[in-house]
């Protein structure tokens, strides 16, 4: 996990004197850095950042790294969708961003190549161990400006551009020297071979920039150690050295809000600022917990955050997380250092200063401007006095405690005050006065002082959370019964807690408790119950409340366990909202409202604040600079623009205007894609087609604001496959599976804690080809050939049917001709024989030779017709039977000669009757 660095700092000095209050982030192997050794960064069009270690090219979108090659990267540069990037070994290499796949451009050569630079007319510009090369890559020329030859063998230097697209070289000993274009060749202005005696000869300049005023900022380590400034314009230079003569290795120029123009200085020990009005560094010495070295410095043009390449890992100074500064409880007045400041208070007639209760230890009062802290402990047992609040009455500051000791340590004279929990401290005098009322044994059964009040009348509420309220004259001290009992007892009544007593603008006192809220009616000497919160749905939702604010228009506000509720000044509702409107967690004790009236909410897991204009809550956590998540104590707002928060060790003062309203500017990017577990690679704002069988396909994606993973949120849509929009929560990652054929368009988009979209979506656009027997030829082929079948059947069945009505015809003419002729002759011949008797017998033989041939005649007809004679066996047999009748009556001999293979062999209905 990426861990924060709250830049911390001494209290003893004013505060400009100080370190500013800045925090950084530390990245590193844990987070999936190929190296903690790191020469360089930069980023690309898109907005993904390159980093060049020591094991090779890298490439990070906020969540994951990402490596080419197992070669060392010195330097990298963006131009387009192309990287270029020097190695140890080959001098220029370049890679192609849609392809994420490299070649070299310069060859080879001992040493390789340093410090790439991209200038405004697309020239490259590279260090080699023999001087500066200009390379072209429209023409892929190159020409080597031969540098002298030194002690330092690695290279000669890196590259700037002023501006005004002036060409600076800041050489490794041998000096500083400006590229004149007419003559296309490199000028010495300071070092070895410029001829002005009066500047310093064996110069080692490192990385530098040069700003709006063109003056030349620059690390030093040799001849020089410190910070050069070379006023281009008027050719003079100044040197500031670090402290301790620390060597320094880079030089960004920036803008930071609230300290204006500043110089990032990169040293062999650590970051440190420069402020040029004011000639004073400043040194970070808390980013880690050892020394490192800073190889390289690069801003942001898209999101404004600074990169540090070190000895150690990146570094990152997001400008945008800077709304909340970070202070530590001292180290020089014995405090535990998980003491929790529980509450904090502004001083109402001292400027600049605040008092501060602690769960243990006592009182502090932190001077902010001079940022100075004073520690008073309570007058006993102050190391177990829990502090739960502080009122000021001019400059009394009454203070409540809970301190079990009083009662542990035995004492029953009601009238020894010393251990009580109610102490009185003058804030001129700073110290502790007596308190000038009876509390011992005198409130209630336990020395627990939860809340405390001062009303417009000068009377001093004091309530126990669960043992009720009781109220002092602050000019007699006198105990006041400003209600009947039986109010008071119905008011605490089933365990009720008082959980907070507030007076509004308009007098009013409400009470804040576990039974809903109240406020108390003077006039009838009760506590009236305003009606129960409804939801939307008309229901009642929890009844815990826990804290009362008033906003600038008088409503009333009530925070309590899963609830915000408001109230008009009468006590009728006005609005609820509860976790389903975007409160992330449900318990809030703390509540404030600020110059724009919106409210803010402490919680147990991040600081809220609710914009009734836009119905959103935002959220904010440790991502945002904050000591801890949990901000349920110490709350105080300083000036309706600033809040303190109090927590384990110290506290931030949080700049809420700044903190609600900074939002890098959200680009999201595909930093991968996998098709089928492969990865896969196109230019995305193209459409793309995937073959059938590619029809699994995953989505990686950032929102490349470099953002804590957990503060980034998503949701996608696949039109083509999805109705609707998926919320992805923080998960940066979108998987499809079987996708059928069709044209697709991925969309993914940031959204924030209340769900709603920011920032501009992204589309990709892509296609899934049908398999060949999903294609529309393939389906037109099938109805062809489907229709060319049932053609075919259909013509079989019509030839069928002819086939049959011939063999039907063929049957009926022999029918015809064989059986019928002999019908006819037997018709004849029965004719005849009745009318010749005397010739009945011999015409009798003649019909019975008929009738006989007729049956013949017909047995054939039908034997032809049946199937199973369709053999040749069978024909066989049959024309031998026929044979043997016909010639044995007539002593005719008759050899047969028939084949074996007479089975196999068929023949049709129509040949078979031909061939008998």
């Amino acid at each position: 996990m990426k861990t924060f660095f709250l830049i911390l700092f001494s209290y003893a000095i004013p505060l400009f004197a100080q370190t500013p209050k800045l925090t950084f982030e530390h990245i590193s192997n844990r987070d999936g850095l190929p190296s903690n050794y790191l020469y360089s960064a930069t980023e690309d069009e898109q907005g993904f950042l390159w980093l060049g270690t020591r094991r090779c090219l890298a490439r990070y979108d906020g969540y994951q790294f990402k490596q080419f090659g197992f070669t060392q990267t010195n330097s990298v540069i963006a131009d387009s969708n192309l990287i270029y990037f020097t190695k140890a070994d080959y001098q220029l290499n370049v890679l192609d961003v849609n392809r994420l796949s490299y070649r070299s451009l310069i060859e080879e050569k001992d040493g390789g190549g340093h410090a790439v630079f991209l200038d405004t007319k697309d020239r490259i510009w590279l260090s080699s161990r023999d001087g500066i090369i200009c390379y072209y890559p429209k023409t892929g020329k190159l020409k080597n400006h031969l540098l002298k030859k030194t002690s330092f063998i690695w290279h000669k230097g890196s590259v700037i551009e002023s501006r005004t697209g002036e060409i600076w070289v800041l050489g490794m000993e041998v000096g500083l020297f400006k590229y004149d274009e007419q003559l296309d060749s490199l000028i010495c202005k300071v070092g070895l071979d410029c001829p002005r005696n009066d500047y310093p000869k064996e110069i080692v300049l490192r990385y530098g920039s040069i700003d709006e005023d063109e003056i030349l900022w620059a690390g030093t380590n040799n001849g020089l150690v410190g910070l050069l400034q070379y006023d281009t314009k008027n050719d003079c230079f100044n040197n500031f050295v670090l402290p301790n003569q620390v060597a320094s290795t880079a030089a960004l120029v920036d803008t930071i809000s609230g300290y204006g123009k500043v110089i990032w200085v990169g040293t062999t020990e650590g970051i440190y600022l420069f402020h040029p009005q004011k000639k004073q560094f400043y040194l970070f010495e808390d980013i880690l917990p050892r020394p490192f070295q800073v190889n390289h410095i690069f801003k942001s043009k898209k999101t404004g955050i600074v990169w540090f390449s070190t000895s150690e890992g990146l570094i990152k100074f997001n400008p945008h997380n800077q709304a909340i500064q970070t202070y530590s409880l001292p180290k020089t007045h014995n405090l535990n250092p998980y003491t929790n400041i529980l509450v904090v208070h502004k001083d109402k007639f001292q400027e600049d200063i605040y008092w501060m209760g602690l769960s243990s230890g006592g009182l502090l009062k932190w001077n902010r401007r001079l940022n100075s802290i004073n520690h008073f402990e309570y007058p006993v047992f102050s190391d177990l006095g829990e502090t739960k609040w502080m009122i000021q009455d001019q400059h009394r500051l009454w203070i409540g405690v809970n301190q079990w000791q009083s009662w542990a340590d035995g004492k029953t004279d009601k009238t020894d005050n010393r251990f009580e929990g109610i102490f009185t401290f003058d804030t001129q005098k700073e110290r502790f006065l007596p308190t000038p009322f009876q509390t011992h044994h005198q409130f209630f059964s336990v020395p627990f002082y939860s809340l405390g009040m001062i009303d417009h009348k000068k009377r001093f509420w004091i309530a126990n959370h669960y043992e009720g309220i009781h109220i002092l004259d602050l000019t007699t001290y006198d105990t006041l019964q400003l209600w009947q009992q039986e109010a008071h007892t119905k008011l605490m009544e089933n365990g009720n807690w008082v959980m907070d007593i507030f007076q509004d603008s308009r007098k009013r006192i409400w009470l804040a408790t576990y039974q809903g809220v109240f406020y108390f009616d003077e006039s009838k000497r009760i506590f009236q119950k305003i009606p129960d919160a409804k939801d939307k749905n008309g229901k009642t939702p929890s009844h815990s409340f826990l804290k009362i604010a008033e906003d600038l228009e008088g409503n009333i506000w009530i925070a309590g366990w899963h609830i915000l509720w408001k109230l008009d000044k009468d006590g009728n509702q006005l609005g609820i909202w509860t976790e389903t409107d975007g409160i992330y967690d449900g318990e809030i004790r703390n509540i404030a409202v600020d110059a724009w009236n919106r409210i803010w909410i402490g919680t147990f897991d991040g600081l809220h604040i609710f914009d009734e204009n836009t119905l959103t809550f935002q959220r904010f956590t440790v991502n945002n600079g904050l000591i801890a998540n949990n901000t349920l104590s110490g709350f105080c707002l300083a000036d309706h623009k600033t809040l303190i928060i109090g927590n384990t060790g110290g506290w931030n003062v949080v700049d809420i205007h700044a903190l609600s309203t900074t939002r890098i500017e959200t680009t999201i990017a595909i930093s991968g894609v996998k098709v089928g577990n492969q990865d896969f690679f196109a230019d995305w704002s193209k459409p793309f087609v995937l073959k059938p069988k590619q029809n699994a396909i995953s989505f990686d994606f950032s929102a490349l604001n470099f953002k804590q993973i957990n503060d980034i949120r998503y949701s996608y849509f696949l039109e083509g496959l999805e109705q609707d929009w998926r919320e992805a929560s923080t998960i940066h990652q979108a998987s499809y599976t079987n996708l059928p054929p069709n044209h697709y368009i991925f969309k993914t988009r940031t959204i924030d804690d209340a769900g709603e979209p920011y920032g501009k979506e992204l589309h990709i656009p892509f296609s899934v080809q049908p398999a060949y027997h999903q294609t529309l030829w393939f389906r037109g082929a099938i109805l062809v050939a489907l229709a060319l079948i049932l053609y075919a059947i259909y013509q079989y069945n019509i030839g069928q049917m002819l086939k049959m009505q011939a063999i039907r015809h063929r049957i009926s003419q022999d029918l015809h001709d064989d059986v019928g002729t002999s019908l006819t002759n037997i018709e004849i011949l029965a004719h005849l024989s009745t009318k010749m008797p005397t010739e009945t017998t011999d015409y009798s033989q003649k019909i019975m030779q008929a009738a006989r041939a007729s049956n013949e005649a017909l047995h054939q007809i039908v034997w032809s017709l049946k199937p199973e004679n369709d053999q040749l066996e069978q024909i066989a047999i049959k024309l031998t039977s026929y044979a043997i009748e016909t010639l044995e009556p007539l002593d005719i001999q008759l050899k047969i000669d028939m084949s074996s293979n007479l089975k196999d062999l068929k023949m049709n209905t129509e040949k078979r009757q031909d061939l008998f």
